[in-house]
């Protein structure tokens, strides 16, 4: 009886780690590739290389914003992109701090390298109804550690200076 006992614990314990393996970590999907401008304080041509994942809870996708495509690229933000209903409900003092992005695309040439250029097109368009909000956590061209305060970042204020 302890044999069997132990063999079927066993197997179940495999079955298990089986089902820990198959298990997406939250870092899985970051598949999206955005390179876009004007997304780096005090560098207007500086390359913001966005990463994203979209189906998170509240319909948001989440974009990694990196100061290049290298392996040792660093974190420098974060953006959230929500649709126009998710954006009409916020108050307006939370509405200032968000971006138009049918308003922002046509100033930051943005590509997407790991797209075609139809893919590409129509991407565009299913994100121009939509708003961005971004905090940036390094000032990257300043800056070898990520010192001071992390900022929400104004992508319309940086297009006037």
């Amino acid at each position: 009886m302890y044999k069997i006992s132990s063999i079927a614990f066993g197997i179940a314990c495999l079955a298990g780690a089986g089902a820990a393996v198959a298990h997406e970590p939250p870092t899985a999907g970051w598949t999206i590739h955005i390179d876009a401008k004007r997304h780096i304080a005090g560098d207007l041509d500086a390359i913001a290389h966005h990463y994203c994942k979209g189906g998170l809870p509240g319909g948001v996708t989440a974009c990694q914003l990196y100061d290049s495509d290298e392996e040792n690229a660093r974190l420098i933000g974060v953006e959230f992109i929500i649709g126009a209903d998710a954006y009409a409900a916020l108050p307006e003092t939370e509405q200032a701090l968000w971006h138009y992005h049918k308003e922002e695309i046509v100033q930051l040439d943005p590509s997407l390298p790991d797209m075609t250029e139809e893919e590409a097109e129509e991407f565009v368009k299913s994100i121009e109804e939509t708003y961005g909000k971004i905090f940036l956590v390094w000032d990257s061209p300043k800056d070898e550690l990520p010192v001071g305060q992390p900022q929400a970042y104004d992508i319309a204020d940086n297009a006037k200076r």
